[in-house]
């Protein structure tokens, strides 16, 4: 746990359980990951296990009104499809509108998802691009950020011969296990068999999403290549009659357990009926123009869309309250009643409303000159900006940092995330036992730390350990910022500890403390 002081922040931990020890999870819980390190690939799944999924979600993105990712809403959404027994879901393809993202928005939802979600559902990054250059850049920064699996599209508009297909897919097969995406009514370029049974020889191939239609389904499922289906209105047929694996839905977003029903639970040919119209409705314009529309009035995001796509008409509006009556509101997403709302209820945006301001912008171009100033110096306060937009910024490695470290950091794009924790009680406090023990050696390492960080040569660093007991074990930490004098760093210090016993003991959050601890696992304190 850390504080920030205006000068020096200071972080304890206290590892293991009290008052009953377990043993750590990464001892006993086979295949279990920590958290990743800069030269790991967290989540890591087999090609197997994304072989076994019968039904993906190509999930939705909902936008605020000022056009930035309702994450609120996002997380209800992948919520529910946990809840009705979805298996995986592609985050950022066409039914997530990836085409209108930035790589940035784009990688940061696929982070987020894994954050969230990754050890109830699979999450399966749409990486792919028409440039090959761009498609193994977003992939590996995809696993980086721990995706079980990428989806890859052929290059579209700048189609390329077969020979260029497979060195395309060559590319960014290596990093993980992969799914090849063939929708040419999109890419303009059919991907044809003999490519897909070369690629065939590569251990990442989970398999295929084709949108062909049935006798190329059957055409790889007879050779033992698994397909998923990615048309919606041929999924029953191709799983039952030509031996696909499942589906990359749409309609799921709406109806996930009835979509469930109908890859798992058996030919089913009048439930597929009882689906048709709900899935004619949803493609009778480009998806996700039906999908957005239909989820804003089933209440379950905001009524926003992002330009080009704009929602369906009045009449095709109505239409949808009565397709949702007819297979009965319950088996839908959400809780409020459908309604049908009116051309002014939805907002449309461009490019423009989403941009952001001049602070947003300016703030972006002060991230990267702080990025690029610590990986030089390890060190930089400045701003940028004039007048009520200027943004003042400062970046600071730890003491113990190196300069090749941080270099590595910055070539791999690691990103700033802003965490904003509730005022309250925080989870995770536990009571020590021997509360007079447990101050004492505290206050003995927080001696320690604070003599350290003072020291000529030290950085502002001061790091420690000792053990309470011979189950539990504390570590804390203090950096004072390197343009402090070694007397204003101890002053500052010194302030911070003396707010322990107040500020710690009342368990408050960091919102409104100077400092806290509390129980976690830690790995490189």
């Amino acid at each position: 746990m850390a504080s920030a002081i205006g000068c020096c922040s200071l972080k304890v931990t206290h590892q293991g359980g009290m008052p009953n020890w377990r043993s750590p999870r990464a001892a006993v819980v086979p295949n279990f990951h920590l958290p990743m390190r800069s030269y790991e690939v967290k989540n890591r799944t087999s090609v197997d296990d994304i072989k076994s999924l019968r039904l993906i979600t190509a999930i939705k993105t909902p936008y605020l009104p000022d056009g930035r990712f309702d994450l609120e809403a996002y997380d209800t959404l992948v919520n529910m499809q946990i809840e009705d027994g979805v298996e995986g879901v592609i985050v950022g393809g066409t039914t997530g509108e990836g085409q209108l993202m930035s790589w940035d928005e784009h990688i940061m939802l696929i982070g987020h998802t894994v954050n969230c979600f990754g050890g109830s559902i699979k999450v399966i990054g749409n990486t792919g691009s028409n440039s090959t250059r761009e498609a193994i850049h977003a992939t590996e920064q995809g696993f980086a950020v721990g995706m079980h699996a990428a989806l890859h599209i052929n290059p579209y508009y700048g189609k390329t011969s077969e020979g260029g297909l497979v060195s395309h897919f060559d590319s960014v097969l290596s990093m993980g296990p992969t799914i090849i995406y063939n929708v040419p009514s999109r890419t303009g370029q059919d991907i044809p068999p003999r490519v897909v049974h070369t690629l065939a020889q590569s251990r990442n191939l989970a398999g295929i999403k084709e949108c062909v239609g049935n006798d190329r389904v059957e055409q790889y499922t007879s050779h033992g290549l698994v397909v998923w289906s990615g048309n919606d209105d041929q999924c029953h047929d191709s799983r039952w009659d030509y031996g696909a694996t499942g589906v990359i839905s749409v309609t799921s977003n709406l109806v996930p357990g009835l979509m469930r029903e109908l890859m798992f639970g058996g030919k089913n040919p009048s439930l597929n009926s009882k689906l048709a119209h709900l899935i004619e409705w949803l493609f009778q314009e480009p998806n996700p123009i039906g999908l957005n529309t239909a989820l804003a009035q089933l209440g379950v995001v905001r009524p926003v869309f992002r330009l080009p796509y704009i929602p369906l008409p009045l009449a095709k509006r109505v239409e949808f309250v009565n397709i949702v009556k007819e297979l009965e509101r319950e088996n839908f997403v959400g809780e409020r009643d459908v309604q049908v709302l009116d051309d002014n209820d939805f907002i449309l945006i461009d490019s423009k409303t989403y941009a952001g301001s001049q602070t947003s912008r300016n703030i972006d171009v002060l991230l990267n000159k702080l990025v690029s100033g610590t990986v030089q110096n390890g060190f930089i306060a400045t701003s940028y900006g004039v007048g009520k937009y200027q943004i003042y910024g400062l970046a600071q490695c730890r003491g113990d940092v190196s300069k090749q470290t941080a270099q590595f950091a910055s070539k791999m794009q690691w990103r700033i995330y802003v965490i904003i924790v509730q005022t309250g009680q925080m989870p995770g406090f536990e009571n020590v036992t021997d509360p007079d023990v447990f101050n004492q050696k505290l206050g003995d390492l927080m001696d320690q730390i604070s003599s350290e960080a003072v020291k000529p040569g030290s950085k502002g660093l001061g790091k420690g350990k000792t053990d309470i007991s011979s189950f539990v074990r504390l570590y804390a930490l203090v950096q004072c910022t390197i343009d402090l004098s070694e007397l204003n760093c101890a002053q500052c210090i010194a302030i911070a500890i003396e707010n322990f016993p107040t500020i710690c003991g009342s368990h408050k959050s960091l919102v409104d403390s100077l400092v806290n601890y509390k129980s976690v696992m830690a790995l490189n304190p």
